[in-house]
């Protein structure tokens, strides 16, 4: 659980929230060790938003002989960035875990900080914020859609 804030908007919106992330000391790290994210989050949506510096993070190995950071491990925030991809703005999302009391003690002001610029510096539409570029971009017919253009899903059915 914890908290988190749906927001929808451009590259030029991400960019802008992300360089605000990093003057407040967060870091923009990768899921994986080494991982660069690239500046265009339709290249690669989900990343971290770090207290501290990717070489300050515990990875470990997971079941796929990968090295990954985990939220129950070290202070990070979730950033799934959103972005334009004509004519969808595609959902992104910053979230906070509380399950792991010690971490979110040093994550929650950070997430509350971003989640109070963001509530401020962009526009509430429904349960989620609209950055400026992007409400500009809803207002002329862009579709707002939770997955990228192309995402399979699979459902599964559990009887019992």
């Amino acid at each position: 659980m914890g908290h988190s804030i749906g927001i929808y908007g451009s590259k030029d919106d991400t960019r802008i929230l992300t360089e605000y992330a990093c003057r407040t000391g967060l870091h923009v790290v990768g899921l994986l060790k080494g991982q660069v994210v690239p500046e265009d989050p339709a290249q690669r949506q989900s990343c971290y938003l770090s207290v501290k510096s990717p070489d300050e993070l515990t990875a470990f190995r997971d079941l796929r002989d990968r090295d990954i950071y985990s939220a129950a491990r070290d202070p990070l925030l979730k950033f799934r960035r959103p972005y334009y991809t004509d004519p969808y703005l595609v959902l992104g999302e910053i979230s906070c875990s509380n399950d792991t009391p010690e971490l979110y003690a040093q994550t929650r002001s950070h997430y509350h900080r971003l989640a109070r610029w963001i509530r401020k510096e962009w526009s509430k539409y429904g349960d989620f914020y609209l950055g400026p570029d992007a409400k500009v971009l809803f207002e002329n017919g862009a579709e707002m859609i939770n997955f990228p253009p192309g995402t399979k899903i699979r459902y599964t059915i559990i009887e019992t």
